[in-house]
């Protein structure tokens, strides 16, 4: 059975809705859908932000499904100037910037996801993505990060899967969609904000209104996740549609 894994609900909210799901299993802060997508089984994993919470929602699943296959979907930061605003990341390596654990992702999973996104004629880069625990904000600190790694891309939860997919012997694959390029600064947001997975409107609006200038950049913060998302969705049906496993 494939589980399709994510942090944030405007992750796979298009994904999502083209599920048939029977059965849903709240784990605070997110839940586990069981469904099918097609004519393939698949089971829907959103943990909410960071990698405790990535965690704990693949032990609870891997207790009630037989989960035989990963796919981690959702956004990613850019570290190099070539990777732009949607264009798809599909790391041939995951390493924690904190312990330095680097794990290799080749299977027939991550072969197929390369092939459906070139098929779909998108913009896809392989190389290595780093998993850090905090979100890096400010072009400066991901170009570090890059240089220091050799990485062109970071996330926050993909360590997780990847360790233990390795751990289990499954096929596992990361497909990210770059929603900030190197040159585009995040707004900082305090973890009450979003770390549920789902963006808690008072606490932002209380945030916007204590930081009057962060209000400017929402727009195009909307806009950078929407075009990401897009991505992400094509890239995931495409791959669902075909695998088996």
């Amino acid at each position: 059975m494939l589980a399709i894994l994510a942090a944030f609900d405007h992750e796979i909210a298009q994904v999502r809705k083209k599920i048939d799901r029977d059965t849903e299993i709240f784990l605070k802060p997110g839940y586990i859908e069981h469904g099918h997508l097609g004519s393939l089984e698949v089971i829907l994993v959103r943990s909410g932000m960071g990698t405790a919470a990535m965690t704990k929602a693949i032990n609870h699943a891997m207790q009630y499904y037989p989960i035989t296959s990963m796919l981690v979907i959702g956004y990613a930061g850019g570290t190099q100037p070539q990777l732009h605003l949607g264009d798809i990341v599909i790391p041939e390596r995951i390493v924690d910037a904190e312990t330095r654990e680097t794990f290799e992702i080749a299977n027939p999973l991550a072969d197929l996801a390369v092939k459906t996104c070139e098929g779909l004629n998108m913009h896809c880069h392989r190389g290595t993505s780093v998993g850090v625990s905090t979100t890096i904000e400010l072009p400066q600190e991901k170009a570090y990060l890059g240089t220091q790694f050799e990485a062109n891309s970071i996330e926050m939860e993909g360590v997780v899967p990847a360790r233990i997919a390795q751990e289990r012997g499954i096929p596992m694959v990361m497909v990210r969609a770059i929603v900030d390029p190197l040159d585009m600064a995040l707004p900082s947001f305090p973890d009450p904000v979003v770390a549920s997975g789902v963006v808690r409107p008072g606490l932002l609006i209380a945030h916007l209104l204590s930081n009057p200038a962060m209000i400017l950049k929402m727009p195009k913060l909307h806009y950078a996740a929407t075009r990401a998302r897009e991505s992400i969705t094509e890239v995931t049906l495409g791959i669902c549609s075909q695998w088996n496993g």
